[in-house]
């Protein structure tokens, strides 16, 4: 597969699940950089890691990798905001994210 044609988000299409003590708040990507580093084959197995670099007062930054034969093949780095979907505004980071998301 080439990784130059086909790009898949890492935030599954830019849109995160919604969580239950704010149900209008969903997170949205605003800005992505992909780097590919080397090919993945179809049926390569891979590991995709997450981290959170970053949590800002309305934006997070997360970061991830693609890994295959346990070498890193692609990074990403995604800004995402706090959207309040039913009145379409930033809204700052839920405490409940923030904590998850800094837990060690």
């Amino acid at each position: 597969m080439n990784t130059q044609v086909f790009y898949i988000h890492p935030a599954l299409g830019g849109r995160s699940s919604a969580t239950r003590s704010r149900a209008s708040c969903i997170s949205w990507a605003v800005s992505t950089s992909t780097s590919y580093l080397g090919q993945v084959r179809m049926h390569d197995p891979v590991r995709v890691t997450t981290t959170c670099e970053r949590v800002g007062t309305k934006s997070l930054t997360l970061f991830q990798q693609l890994l295959a034969g346990g070498e890193v093949r692609s990074e990403s780095r995604s800004v995402m905001v706090v959207l309040d979907f039913a009145r379409q505004r930033s809204e700052p980071v839920p405490d409940a994210w923030r904590e998850r998301l800094l837990a060690d």
